[in-house]
């Protein structure tokens, strides 16, 4: 039977695998049109840094191109790896996960923005900081606010002061109007 046949909707390929959706329910296919899993699950996300998130009955969890989960554990939400981790939400709360299914830190977060530059921004309390990716924060302050990392260093603000932060963790002072 052609593929066409059967299936409802299917997206383009990414990292070797496309989505593919019939009868409501979604999996993916590699390149000879062989499904990855047994499995027909209610959505599921394509391929970034060899996992796809997927979802069965509003709980979610990242595939292996192997067809394995990632973790035992179910989540509440997740979203595409970057930089090596993805993050996932239990409740109200956020973490990492790597690629191994270890969660980065054993704090959670009220919020937490995906990997660039080798940090996260986290949120706790409406305060923010960054996170490395060996679980250590960057700075022993916590930011009213903070701006990814490009190019080695991020625009923070700490007590409505702006600075730019190194990767090394030290505040340099922003001039405003060429003043210091």
């Amino acid at each position: 039977m052609s593929i066409d046949n059967w299936l409802d909707f299917a997206r383009p390929f990414k990292e070797g695998f496309a989505r593919v959706s019939a009868n409501k329910k979604w999996n993916y296919i590699d390149k000879e049109g062989k499904l990855l899993s047994d499995v027909w699950v209610d959505w599921c996300g394509d391929f970034k840094e060899d996992f796809g998130t997927i979802m069965i009955q509003n709980r979610w969890n990242y595939i292996g191109k192997d067809d394995a989960l990632l973790s035992p554990m179910w989540f509440d939400g997740c979203s595409d790896f970057y930089e090596g981790f993805g993050r996932v939400r239990l409740g109200l709360k956020w973490n990492f996960v790597d690629e191994q299914g270890n969660f980065l830190s054993s704090d959670w977060f009220d919020a937490c923005i995906s990997f660039n530059g080798g940090f996260a921004r986290v949120e706790r309390n409406n305060l923010w900081n960054f996170i490395d990716k060996q679980g250590n924060f960057l700075y022993r302050e916590w930011f009213d606010s903070c701006f990814d990392f490009h190019a080695g260093f991020a625009l923070v603000i700490l007590n409505s002061i702006c600075y730019t932060l190194d990767a090394w963790g030290h505040l340099i002072p922003t001039t405003q109007g060429g003043k210091k």
